[in-house]
């Protein structure tokens, strides 16, 4: 009988839906407060994000379903042994990553802000001015589970969708599929560049100097993805310079961010604390333990696992 360390904040129905589909494991639901190392040592399969302090690498791990869309920090050296599989959420956290960064892009095209701070102060000032997502072009750099969503809900507003991935199968979504081959190509017309990638050698600054150069004037940048991804001062730049319309951000290279950031004082830049994909979101939630019963069963069936993280990609 497979032992099963449940770390996740779920909700309780959630927590009862995995016990009910999973009858004949022993499952054992402990708050990250209340976590030890012996509890650790016990587990065949750990479901969550342990916390760094913990000894994870034994041969005696058979798998660890982590709750985050993201897996950099356990693919370092030594966190892992090799025999531990190791898998993501992805899938989980699309659909609120995207409301949250819309929500951004519109408060930014409709000067949102703007009409707020005047509204406390009583004052009647149309602005007549701002833009539309109708008729934009949009590059989505990663369409995976985040970038789905976006495309999605971007053709629904009218854009014309352009999407950046490791190969050129079409998506369902996307007008039109490049690699990263064209991305100097296509940058120039794009008035919106949205990434969602992960951290990667490969994604490492992919946003820098010479991409930005490349960029139309009003273009906005947006990161709900890794802040690697982006080279802040190559940004910051970009921001002074004004060859960018703007950035709507919700990660950072450096987290928290620092309090002496320009970033923060920008009146061009919108932050948000990497809260996109919150776990108190039901969607995620709800995501999320649909995965982890199909992966606790394909553990139990000796049957591949979904999301399984490539250690040699990083993703």
């Amino acid at each position: 009988m497979l032992k099963v360390l449940l770390i996740p904040a779920l909700d309780d129905s959630n927590i009862e839906l995995i016990k009910k589909s999973c009858p004949d494991m022993n499952l054992l639901k402990v708050n990250k407060e209340d976590l030890t190392q012996e509890m650790i040592d016990e587990a065949d399969v750990i479901v969550g994000n342990p916390p760094r302090q913990f000894n994870l690498n034994r041969p005696t791990l058979k798998a660890l379903l982590l709750n985050s869309a993201g897996n950099d920090q356990f693919l370092l050296p030594n966190i892992l042994n090799r025999q531990t599989l190791l898998t993501n959420a992805s899938g989980s956290y699309g659909h609120a990553i995207c409301e949250h960064m819309m929500g951004m892009i519109l408060s930014f095209n409709k000067n949102l802000r703007f009409y707020y701070d005047r509204q406390k102060e009583a004052r009647w000032t149309p602005l007549f001015t701002g833009r539309e997502i109708y008729g934009s072009n949009v590059l989505l750099l990663g369409v995976g589970d985040i970038g789905t969503e976006f495309a999605k809900v971007l053709k629904v507003l009218g854009a014309n969708v352009t999407g950046l991935r490791n190969s050129y199968k079409e998506h369902p979504n996307c007008d039109e599929i490049i690699t990263s081959k064209e991305l100097h190509d296509v940058l120039p017309k794009m008035d919106y560049i949205i990434t969602s990638l992960p951290a990667t050698n490969a994604t490492f600054h992919m946003l820098s100097h010479d991409e930005f150069s490349l960029m139309k004037e009003d273009a906005v940048v947006c990161n709900v993805g890794r802040g690697s991804v982006i080279d802040t001062y190559a940004l910051l730049e970009a921001l002074d310079n004004k060859s960018i319309g703007g950035a709507l951000l919700d990660v950072f290279d450096e987290e928290p961010l620092p309090a002496d950031s320009p970033l923060w004082k920008n009146p061009r830049v919108m932050i948000t604390p990497h809260c996109s994909g919150g776990y108190h979101w039901k969607s995620v939630q709800d995501y999320y333990t649909q995965l982890v019963i199909g992966n606790l069963n394909h553990l139990k069936n000796q049957e591949p696992l979904e999301n399984l993280v490539n250690r040699t990609k990083g993703y």
